[in-house]
């Protein structure tokens, strides 16, 4: 990045760095200038320093999109006519990715078209050159204001557009940002669950950036990936001479997550001995590093993710219970992406928009045949499988449109395959000498009541109100069909 006059603030330092009431300081407003003329990019730097805003500056259009992934802006001011990605480019991906954020395009070429299409797209204004700087500060001085306002008025749980996990319309999906919205202002520990590719991660930062820790660190750690010694180390620290290679005091993680939060990524394989001392930090909140005395205190807040049954782990004698509970205050099943069709489109949308840009391919839509398959296709590595395949899709592409050729070859053929097996189980059914209406109503009422059932992890309520039936006639139906 060329000539940062103040770092914008990164993925933790959530845009709105809103007050929780009136007692807290206001809102730190961070602008990014983008033009390819170097006297331009510092007049409108210093100007809006002196204003007292966090000012960083891009030469380049894909120098600005780089910087828009990396840091979170209220205000991007671009250049219209840029080499390279235009201002037009960097405004849509702006609104792609963090929707609050504010754009103003200035252009020496301005016309009535492109002023309507920049309005389109989400842009707060479009001025034309020669202005007067004056006139500028005025509008970003009013801007400032609205923002302050709106940030200041907004409830302390709002979270962050650029959580990308939240992306969808689906019961499920609403329910899950209604569950953030309601723990994310606790101090209190969480359990979040789900098979692997759901964006467990995702749902942690989310419930970290609608908290009150929004501007302390986020620090993550995958239990899975260490021995037990390591691991130790890695949470607590060392001490100099704690054991071979050690070669100076380091701090661990529950130290640099300090006044923040710690994620704890598949918790369920942390050997039981270090469980005994995590139990320790959640009770009383210290610890000492390895081959050290000093007691560390630390204010952390704990969230954990396994894809694993820890009541079964408990059963097993691998996973302590006295850790379960502390660990399990509150409880975030994330569903996997199978249950939630409905999420596919925007997710679609939205890695289009994504991929296209990082990419630098010029690539718009998806076929409806693809949104079909999408659709049917059970997705078995839930949406990080999607990410991947439309990250391919997008490198695979020769036009502006994915179809159903950018798509991998058991994808190509999944709704063949599944055709051939419902003529299979048709043809079979015909040949039976037994054929007959009531049994094969009684095996359809069994298949729905099933899928009913394992929609809503066999919570009886839901899944009559989802068929259509009284609980009581959903319970008498299991029992007749021998479902329990």
């Amino acid at each position: 990045m060329e000539n940062t006059i103040c770092s914008a603030p990164t993925k933790k330092e959530y845009m709105g760095n809103m007050a929780s009431n009136s007692h807290e300081k206001e809102t730190v407003i961070h602008i990014l200038i983008v033009d390819d003329r170097e006297n331009m990019r510092n007049l409108l730097s210093q100007t809006f320093q002196e204003m007292g805003f966090n000012v960083s500056v891009a030469s380049t259009g894909e120098e600005a999109i780089d910087e828009i992934t990396q840091h979170l802006y209220h205000i991007v001011i671009t250049d219209l006519s840029m080499s390279g990605k235009s201002g037009m480019d960097v405004l849509r991906y702006v609104k792609s990715v963090s929707p609050e954020t504010e754009v103003i395009i200035i252009t020496a070429y301005g016309t009535i078209e492109i002023a309507v299409e920049a309005m389109r797209l989400g842009a707060h204004d479009f001025i034309t050159k020669p202005f007067q700087l004056a006139v500028l500060q005025n509008k970003i001085s009013k801007l400032a204001k609205q923002i302050q306002i709106k940030n200041t008025n907004r409830a302390q749980t709002w979270i962050h557009p650029s959580v990308k996990h939240l992306v969808g319309e689906s019961a499920q999906t609403r329910q899950l940002r209604q569950i953030i919205a309601r723990i994310a202002p606790t101090k209190s520990s969480v359990l979040i669950t789900g098979p692997s590719g759901v964006g467990k991660e995702l749902v942690a930062r989310a419930l970290h950036e609608a908290s009150p820790r929004r501007d302390e660190p986020f620090i993550a750690l995958n239990c899975a990936s260490l021995a037990p010694t390591l691991l130790e180390s890695e949470l607590f620290g060392h001490e100099k001479g704690a054991f071979t290679g050690a070669t100076s005091r380091r701090e661990g993680r529950f130290e640099r997550a300090h006044k923040g939060t710690l994620f704890l990524d598949e918790v369920g394989e942390i050997d039981p001995g270090v469980q005994v001392k995590l139990l320790r930090v959640l009770q009383d909140g210290e610890f000492e590093r390895v081959g050290g005395t000093e007691t560390i205190k630390v204010d952390v807040r704990i969230i954990a993710a396994t894809n694993r049954d820890l009541r079964q782990a408990i059963s097993q004698g691998t996973f302590r219970e006295d850790f379960y509970y502390r660990l399990n205050v509150f409880s975030v099943y994330v569903p996997p992406l199978k249950e939630r069709p409905d999420d596919i489109p925007a997710l679609v949308e939205h890695f289009l928009n994504k991929f296209s840009m990082e990419l630098k391919k010029e690539v718009y839509e998806v076929d409806d045949e693809v949104i079909e398959l999408f659709l049917q296709y059970p997705w078995p590595g839930n949406i990080r499988e999607l990410e991947n395949i439309m990250e391919r899709a997008i490198v695979l592409a020769t036009g502006t449109q994915i179809t159903i050729n950018e798509m991998p070859y058991e994808l190509q053929n999944y709704i063949e395959t599944e055709r051939k097996k419902e003529t299979e189980v048709q043809r079979r059914l015909y040949e039976k000498d037994d054929f007959s209406l009531e049994e094969h109503t009684e095996r359809l009422e069994k298949e729905l009541i099933l899928k009913a059932l394992e929609k809503f992890h066999w919570n009886k309520t839901r899944a009559a109100e989802l068929l259509g039936i009284k609980r009581t006639t959903l319970q008498y139906r299991i029992r007749k069909l021998g479902l329990e």
